[in-house]
């Protein structure tokens, strides 16, 4: 996909331990959860092809 860009975020520390716990629990890494999270959202807002749209479960319209 070429080159990646390191993009750094701050977190509340409740929502930091939810980043920590979640992607364990679903036996991933959290950089890949934070990616799927983002993701998603710019496929809700439109910003992402049919084909993206669809894997989440996004129709038309940015509905769910």
């Amino acid at each position: 996909m070429g080159k990646k860009v390191l993009v750094s975020v701050r977190f509340e520390p409740e929502i930091a331990e939810l980043l920590n716990e979640i992607p364990e629990k679903l036996g991933i890494d959290k950089s890949d959860f934070i990616r799927l999270a983002v993701r998603q959202k710019l496929a809700e807002m439109s910003f992402l092809d049919e084909k993206t749209k669809k894997v989440f479960g996004i129709k038309e319209g940015g509905e769910k």
